[in-house]
């Protein structure tokens, strides 16, 4: 290539004039090919023998005769295909303009937003200061983000080192001596950990599949019964319901919404007379400040966004912040980092300098959330979610529930029986909708098996979207939520085992044997015990199974349900003020 001006002036001219690309069709001007593509698909093709180009002839002399003649025999043959019909240049069809090609290529790059928006953080968000991981979500350590932003900088001190010690007349250090490893830290030195007593020693083990995979080839080779082995999480946490940092797995909650409000007419309008409902942090969260405004401006705006609406009565619900909490998992995760902005006293000339940071610390959000509250409203509940069931129950008539999360729905279906009639708006701006409770339930209720009533499809959502993931709840590892609503729509003993969790405050054996079966069929297989249903699963693709495909044994899932039926417990209380609520210790939680 660097001799091409001198050897071949007129290619090289034609490469700078742009022509690097070949058009095969008239129809399509934006279907340009690479020119080594082209030769592939078109001369090569044409030349391959039976065999294919190697070892087609031993002799030498008619191997080069071969090459010399291979690109006129092509012609020869392309033109006698054109001749015939076999073949068309002027239209040829490309494979990707193919309706069905499209269709796949927009259901990747839907999966790819998907993804970015509902899993992956925003990476480009000028409020995030630190370095957070595009999958989890988590900030690194000082340590951490020591060692990733000087990784260049040590890797080139190292190479200098290497270099001046090695590599002179007058070397310190044998050229073939071990090399030092510089030993920087990542996100995976952030994994999980758990430590584990032996004999004397207490040794460190981190959530790794190399544990898992160790641990289960040991058990075969050592002759030990591999149905024991499987009944035992193989980690030092549960990979179906944590990840490698030690985090609940996540699952894509909106799915579960999208699905019941598929085929629901959306309102055109505002209910006239209605109570409207926020989530008052959500707001703050989704408010974006006026540049430069301070803390009085941005009073008014959020109250005159408010007000709004021609409502007879507005209720801002909010939070409490307790310290001992089950949602300190997500709330730390949720978090952008070790760093924000906290005011002792907030006065009103205060400029708002930046307002995700203030979000950012609990002191901050205890404080702005301070509000009269209604006597009869006092609740000992801690999420929003559930205090605006009770507002909503409160207020009765019409109600607007302003929030985005698919837990308020949930509540609000499986409270639907006790409340007026009930409206969710979502969405901003031209994707606004305001979508009816009610609406919902009844075409929940067609979509049951026979023997299912309305109200007892609407209870037991509450139990099946507890136990598949929600902000307190780890998920199931790739088993998504629309899966368990087929699974609960079509079956009645499923959807009475989902509609129990909750009920009490302990799980019954009963409940959680068919809970058990529920989530064998969840993992594809019909059974009654997942430490079985992991033995045949590990088996059945000859070990060559990812550790979080199988699903929890089952001593980590009888933890897993009990911290499912601790939070649907408070859900199903949601329309009382003050219920009993026990400490979550010995729920699942430590």
């Amino acid at each position: 290539m660097r001799a091409l001006p001198t050897v071949m002036p007129e290619v090289y001219d034609a490469f700078l004039a742009g022509h690097f690309s070949v058009q095969m069709s008239k129809s399509n001007p934006f279907g340009q090919n690479e020119a080594d593509k082209t030769i592939e698909n078109t001369i090569n093709r044409d030349c391959k023998t039976s065999g294919g180009y190697i070892g087609f002839s031993a002799n030498f002399a008619a191997t080069q005769r071969w090459v010399l003649n291979n690109s006129r025999r092509s012609s020869y043959r392309r033109l006698f295909r054109e001749h015939v019909s076999l073949l068309s240049t002027e239209n040829k069809p490309h494979k990707e303009l193919s309706p069905s090609h499209i269709r796949s290529d927009m259901e990747a790059v839907a999966n790819v937003v998907d993804v970015l928006e509902n899993v992956f953080c925003n990476p480009w968000n000028r409020d995030v200061v630190h370095l957070i991981s595009l999958s989890t979500g988590i900030s690194a350590t000082p340590e951490v983000r020591d060692d990733l932003l000087q990784a260049n900088e040590k890797g080139k001190s190292a190479s200098r080192k290497f270099v001046e010690q090695r590599c002179s007349s007058d070397e310190s250090v044998p050229f073939f001596d071990p090399l030092t490893k510089l030993k920087l830290k990542s996100f995976k030195y952030l994994k999980a950990v758990t430590k584990v007593r032996s004999k004397d020693a207490v040794i460190p083990i981190k959530l790794d599949r190399d544990v898992f995979a160790r641990m289960a080839l040991l058990g075969q080779f050592r002759k030990i019964d591999m149905r024991l082995v499987f009944t035992y999480p193989l980690g030092p946490l549960p990979w179906a319901l944590a990840d490698p940092y030690g985090l609940p797995r996540k699952t894509n909650k909106a799915k579960l919404a999208q699905q019941l409000e598929k085929q629901v007419v959306i309102k055109d309008c505002y209910p006239l007379d209605a109570t409207s409902i926020y989530d008052g942090m959500a707001v703050l969260q989704k408010f974006k400040p006026p540049p430069g405004a301070t803390f009085a401006v941005l009073a008014e705006s959020l109250f005159t966004m408010l007000t709004s609406n021609s409502s007879k009565r507005i209720d801002v619900v909010s939070d409490i912040y307790k310290d001992i909490s089950i949602k300190n998992a997500e709330r730390s995760k949720r978090a952008t980092g070790p760093v924000g902005i906290t005011y002792k006293n907030i006065l009103p000339g205060y400029r708002v300098k930046n307002w995700s940071k203030i979000l950012s610390v609990s002191a901050n959000k205890t404080d702005s959330s301070e509000a009269r509250v209604v006597p009869e409203l006092r609740s000992n509940h801690e999420e929003a979610d559930t205090r605006m069931v009770l507002h909503a129950k409160h207020a009765g008539g019409k109600c607007v529930i302003y929030s985005e999360d698919t837990d308020v729905m949930i509540l609000l279906i499986g409270h639907a029986h006790n409340l007026g009639k009930c409206y969710l708006q979502k969405g901003n701006g031209s994707k606004r909708r305001i979508v009816g409770i009610s609406e919902i339930a009844d075409q929940l209720e067609r979509q049951v098996a026979d023997g299912i009533t309305k109200q007892e499809a609407c209870e037991a959502l509450m139990g099946l979207h507890a136990l598949t993931g929600c902000d307190t709840v780890s998920a199931f590892s790739s088993k998504g939520k629309l899966r368990s609503m087929q699974m609960l729509v079509k079956n009645h003993i499923y959807a009475n085992t989902m509609k129990d969790i909750g009920k009490e405050w302990s799980v019954s054996d009963d409940t959680f044997s068919a809970t058990e079966e529920f989530v064998c069929h969840l993992y594809g297989k019909k059974g009654k015990s997942v430490d079985s249903l992991r033995y045949e699963l590990h088996y059945a693709k000859g070990g060559k199974v990812a550790p979080e495909a199988l699903p929890p044994c089952q001593s980590s899932l009888r933890l897993h349900v009990s911290r499912a039926n601790y939070q649907a417990a408070i859900w199903r209380r949601a329309t009382e003020a003050c219920p009993d609520i026990p400490s979550p210790h010995g729920h699942g939680w430590n």
